[in-house]
C-alpha cells in the first residue's frame, strides 16, 4: 500500500479550503537565482495537506503555483519540463480556452500575458485582517 507524506503536498491538492477570504499575487522572476531564494523564502509559509479538525483549524493557508514560464525563468530546460509535465501544462490556458470552452477575449490580466506569469500565490483567511496581515508579510519578506 502506497502511503503519502500529506506533509509534503500542499494544502489545496488534497482539498479545498472554505476560507471565506483569498488573494491571488502573480509575481514573475526577473532572475533565476533571485527566483529560487523567494522560493525558498516562500517555503515556510507554505500550508501542507496535514489535516486539521474544526478545533485546531487555522486562520489561514498560503500556497503557491509555478507555471511553465515560471520553470523557464529559473533556468529549466525544454526537455526536462516536457518530461515532468504534460504538454497542457506548458501550453498555458490562454492558448488552450478554445479546448476548455473558454473565451480568451474576456480572460483578465494578467492571463493575456502568460509568459510573465511566473508564480502564483494564493492566500486564504478567515478574515480581511488576517488576509492583509498575510500579504504585508509576504510583501516585506520578499521587499527587494
Amino acid at each position: 500500500m502506497l502511503t503519502i507524506d500529506r506533509n509534503d503536498i500542499q494544502g489545496n491538492i488534497l482539498e479545498g479550503y472554505t476560507f471565506p477570504h483569498v488573494l491571488h499575487l502573480f509575481a514573475s522572476f526577473n532572475d533565476a537565482a533571485r527566483g529560487r531564494q523567494v522560493l525558498s523564502e516562500l517555503r515556510s509559509l507554505v500550508t501542507s495537506a496535514t489535516p486539521w479538525d474544526a478545533k485546531h483549524r487555522p486562520s489561514s493557508a498560503i500556497n503557491l503555483g509555478l507555471s511553465a514560464a515560471g520553470f523557464r525563468a529559473l533556468n529549466l530546460s525544454e526537455p526536462r519540463i516536457a518530461r515532468g509535465f504534460p504538454a497542457a501544462f506548458s501550453q498555458g490556458m490562454h492558448a488552450r480556452a478554445s479546448k476548455l470552452g473558454d473565451d480568451p477575449a474576456r480572460f483578465e490580466a494578467p492571463w493575456h500575458e502568460p509568459e510573465r506569469i511566473h508564480l502564483w500565490l494564493w492566500i486564504h483567511a478567515t478574515s480581511e485582517r488576517e488576509l492583509e496581515h498575510l500579504h504585508a508579510r509576504i510583501q516585506q519578506q520578499l521587499s527587494g
